[in-house]
Parts: structure tokens; C-alpha cells; sequence
């Protein structure tokens, strides 16, 4: 699990430790861009079980690294990750575990959601969202 300590994260810890598999789990706590885009770039699977999500950039960056991403349905998820994306329930782990190993154990699959998600990452750029925020300041 990659990223800094946040909301919720003592529940997250206590949840590891009480876990049987919890040798296997490693913490990385805040990693760099750089080694980010390495983790990204050599991930079986993006999986983003978020409880809310302004805009959904991970999802942007796993698609830009080529790995099929899994994530939960709120907030701007869905917009963002379109048609390129496996959605499970926010808080419902079985639907999350069955998301898991429908795209682990299947690399058509993977390879589908990997050209799916190259062609919703043209979609967005930093220069439509300058010229759309500038063209909604002017009207």
C-alpha cells in the first residue's frame, strides 16, 4: 500500500495487524513521484477502493502507466474512468475481491482494459482544462 497516512488510517493499521496475511502486506508511507511512476509502471492492477475522490487523477496516471484499474463507483470515478474501468461498491469487500481476481485471472481482459483505458486518458489534458476553466471565468 502506497501513500501517506490519512483519514482512517489507525483503523487501516489495527485491520493489517489483525490480518492473516498481514507479513505479506508492506506500508510504503509517502514515496516520490519517481518511484510512483515505477510502482505504477510494474502493477498487475491499479485498485482504488476510495470512499470519495475530488477528480480521480490516480485513475488518470494508472491509465497513462498501462494497468487496468479497478475502483470504487462514487463521486467523479465513473466520469473520469468511463467505460475503461472495474467498479465495485464503495464498502462491499466481496464485490471488491471478485473484481480483483476477475482481472488477475484474466489477461484478455487486462489487455482490453489497458486500450480502454488509452483511449479515456485522450479524453483529458492539462490544456482542455485551462481552455474550459477559461472559457466558464469569461461567460
Amino acid at each position: 500500500m502506497a501513500g501517506g497516512k490519512a483519514w482512517s488510517w489507525k483503523e487501516t493499521i489495527e485491520t493489517i495487524a489483525n490480518s492473516s496475511v498481514r507479513d505479506s502486506i508492506i506500508l510504503t508511507g509517502r514515496i516520490s513521484f519517481d518511484d510512483l511512476s515505477v510502482l505504477q509502471q510494474n502493477a498487475l492492477v491499479f485498485v482504488f477502493p476510495t470512499l470519495y475522490e475530488g477528480f480521480g487523477i490516480p485513475v488518470l496516471e494508472a491509465f497513462a502507466a498501462n494497468v487496468p484499474v479497478i475502483s470504487a463507483k462514487n463521486s467523479s470515478l465513473e466520469e473520469v474512468g468511463g467505460e475503461a474501468v472495474e467498479y465495485f461498491e464503495s464498502l462491499n469487500v466481496e464485490e471488491l475481491f471478485q473484481k480483483i481476481a476477475k482481472v488477475v485471472d484474466n489477461t484478455e481482459l487486462q489487455k482490453e482494459m489497458i486500450e480502454k483505458g488509452k483511449k479515456q486518458l485522450d479524453k483529458f489534458s492539462w490544456e482542455k482544462c485551462a481552455k474550459e476553466t477559461l472559457e466558464f471565468i469569461r461567460k
